[in-house]
């Protein structure tokens, strides 16, 4: 607990920046655009409740609102103060509005919205640094401290579970994060199986479970054996007229157990075939929370998927994947109709609707974003952000490209094929009606199929919204005639593919590249805009290219002057940060550099918080070159002085000092080194945890760090593309 605390602050933060420090370089007293004036250290003691609450001028804000947007009242403050513990000893501990937490030269993640707690060693009197903040002004913040277990333990507060259905015979997956609570590496045993667990490190793993569901609802239960001690794990009993039922997956991405929620419809039979509902939820809401406000469906099952976390990635990046993952386990376990796949959001679902129906056209019936945002510069303005001030560099240039895809108007002519249908509430004071009215524009000159249903005395949300009538009416009524397809894209990292095309390479990476589409019976007819190559894999005929007739059959099509077939062809993407995160992934520190560790287990536990997700740390004595070979993992390297086997040592060695890297290792597989001898960089390090693995931020292949990203932000990092070769067969 803090009682009292030292606060200094408002600085005026750039929306969603990193790198920035407020405070670089130390002084006793800053300066802050908000208040006229110096600003210094200034007590702040905390409430009976223990929330510690930052007084605001509010006149002052709705001023700077006006002024700036949005992004003008992203205040952020800094925070120092006395821990109040009885003895020595490691800590569960759960920030309010902190994300991570300063201890000396430790560094500690904590879950930002207080949904789960982090642990760190803590003395009586230890004094812990954090920054608060937030849009809309300073928000009370709250530190809660209490004594962690003295050995590794289950922790209970995060379980991915399923739900069963009576009398059914479950075989699949439930999620189980261990934690070590001790300064020492430990070995524990679940389930016949041995994990590793770093100090202080949590790690959420996959069981497999085979239960027999009892014939009426209720609860049962397995057993987990952790350290050969039975661990009861209950599971609820459900019928499919629950206002939800959970299912877990085992996910490709870092395999992960991840979940999803499900709205079976009226009178279910699986002997029937169903439409589906891929309903996306908004930020702070939880799948099952969104699928219990939706009324059973007569014609669809209705999935709720996860964004990985209540909050996530704005159903971006790991976000998106994890819709399209659970879509894809749900059309393996029910019988779903794919012709009749709708897509559904409400404010940030909104947003995921618009990111997915432009980026993947040719899955979706129609499309429903609801009180939607269409991007988050439209949404939170980013005019404020430090690099923005001081001009723009190649890196910036390049970073800023690297986020096109995102930029869901510029992708708006993919949805000539695809209906939409907007609803719209007029007194919205979340996500401005703007939006609607600007994505109704657009579409309206581009000549689409779409309806904007406007609810003027409505606000953000309203009971019932999911389930408005018109709305539904306009998506089973509207209709695309159009012979003629077309497919956009400025990232095939994201989508590549649509209407039986696969693109392999642009000309030019992160420019906008595809084509339009005719088919007229044996023969296809395509236009390209920046594409080297291509294949139709269940296309068997002549295809007419840019003005070239081919015999087709399955062939990769590939641009010399002029298009010409090719089998066994190896293709050349760029790779980019978040490309080492989107498999199974093992990050390794050197085990001669103290510091390095301690960045591991804070990559591992922010990637468990912020994705749901699965990070296993090694120390780099424990590769040796069979295990290298033998692994399909991908690497995160930690550290100047790792100690590799030659297979990896020798493109180790390739990696400049201060610089964080990818580096292909063959041709499915990766290795990101952050490879940093002078100790000043390593707080840099922490800050690009949150640009490495969460939405918003897309990296190049290599970033060459600078202590001056503290004042200069992105424009202190110089940076740029690698590529990695894969072959079509």
């Amino acid at each position: 607990m803090l009682d009292t605390v030292l606060i200094i602050g408002p600085f005026l933060a750039g929306v969603r920046e990193g790198f920035v420090d407020y405070l670089h370089p130390p002084a006793e007293e800053y300066r802050s655009p908000v208040v006229p004036g110096p600003i210094v250290w200034k007590p702040l003691p905390a409430d009976t409740d223990g929330y510690f609450r930052i007084e605001v001028d509010t006149a002052r804000l709705r001023s700077l609102n006006e002024e700036h947007g949005l992004a003008g009242i992203n205040l952020l403050y800094y925070v120092k103060g006395a821990v109040r513990v009885d003895t020595p000893g490691v800590y569960l501990v759960r920030g309010r509005r902190i994300g991570s937490l300063r201890l000396q030269d430790h560094r500690y993640a904590l879950n930002y919205y207080g949904d789960y707690e982090g642990l760190a060693f803590l003395k009586p009197g230890d004094t812990v640094r954090f920054a608060v903040g937030g849009l809309g002004g300073a928000r009370p913040f709250k530190l809660d401290v209490r004594r962690a277990p003295d050995t590794p333990f289950i922790y209970y507060g995060d379980l991915t579970l399923p739900d069963l259905l009576v009398g059914e015979a479950y075989e699949g997956y439930v999620g189980i994060t261990l934690a070590n609570p001790t300064l020492k590496t430990v070995k524990v045993k679940l389930q016949g199986r041995s994990y590793a667990l770093q100090p202080l490190s949590f790690l959420k793993v996959p069981v497999r479970i085979h239960v027999k569901a009892p014939n009426r609802p209720g609860t049962t239960a397995v057993d987990i054996h952790l350290n050969g001690r039975p661990h009861r794990i209950k599971l609820a009993v459900k019928r499919p007229s629950a206002p939800y039922v959970r299912r877990t997956f085992l996910s490709e991405i870092d395999s992960s157990v991840q979940y999803y929620a499900v709205k079976f419809p009226k009178r279910y039979s699986p002997r029937r075939k169903y439409g589906l509902v891929l309903s996306l939820h908004g930020a702070g809401v939880k799948a099952e929370n969104r699928c219990r406000n939706h009324r059973p469906r007569d014609r669809e099952i209705v999935v709720c998927p996860t964004n990985r976390r209540r909050w996530g990635f704005d159903w971006e990046d790991w976000g998106r994947m994890d819709a399209l993952e659970a879509l894809n386990d749900a059309l393996g376990k029910f019988n779903v109709n794919r012709r009749s796949i709708y897509l559904m959001g409400t404010s940030m679902g909104g947003h995921g609707v618009w990111h997915l129906c432009t980026s993947y056209p040719s899955i979706w019936k129609a499309c429903m974003p609801a009180a939607a945002w269409l991007s988050i510069d439209l949404y939170i303005p980013t005019h404020l952000q430090r690099h923005r001030l001081f001009g723009k560099t190649p890196f910036v240039s390049l970073q800023e490209r690297l986020y096109q895809q995102a930029r869901t108007t510029q992708l708006f002519e993919n949805l000539l094929n695809l209906p939409v249908v907007i609803l719209q509430g007029g007194k919205d004071d979340n996500v401005p009606p703007f939006h609607a009215l600007l994505a109704s524009d657009i579409l309206s000159r581009l000549g689409a199929i779409y309806r904007l249903v406007w609810r003027e005395e409505r606000g953000h949300w309203w009971d019932g919204s999911l389930d408005d009538p018109e709305l539904w009416r306009w998506a089973y009524r509207l209709k695309v005639k159009r012979k003629t397809r077309r497919f956009y894209t400025y990232d095939l990292g994201v989508s590549d593919s649509a209407f039986g095309i696969r693109l392999l390479e642009t000309q030019t990476p992160f420019y906008r590249a595809g084509f339009t589409l005719r088919r007229s019976g044996r023969t296809l007819y395509l236009q390209t805009e920046n594409v080297k190559s291509l294949v139709i894999p269940d296309f068997r005929g002549k295809v007419v290219i840019d003005g070239d007739t081919l015999a087709y059959s399955g062939e990769v099509l590939v641009r010399y002057k002029r298009w010409r077939k090719m089998r066994g062809y190896v293709y050349r993407r760029p790779v980019l940060f978040r490309d080492v995160f989107s498999r199974p992934f093992i990050i390794v520190f050197s085990s001669s550099e103290p510091w390095s560790r301690d960045v591991a287990v804070f990559y591992a536990n922010a990637w468990w918080s912020y994705a749901n997700g699965r990070a296993p740390i090694l120390p780099d004595t424990a590769l040796n070159e069979s295990f290298v070979r033998g692994n399909t993992h991908n690497l995160v390297i930690i550290g100047s002085k790792a100690k590799l086997p030659p297979f990896l040592d020798n493109m180790y060695r390739k990696v400049k000092e201060g610089r964080v890297e990818v580096v292909p290792l063959t041709y499915d597989r990766l290795m990101l080194v952050e490879k940093v001898a002078d100790t000043a960089l390593v707080p840099l390090l922490y800050s690009l945890v949150p640009s490495s693995v969460r939405s918003v931020r897309a990296m190049p292949s290599w970033i060459e760090l600078d202590v001056k990203a503290k004042l200069f932000g992105l424009n202190a990092l110089r940076g740029g593309l690698k590529f990695s070769s894969h072959i079509w067969r």
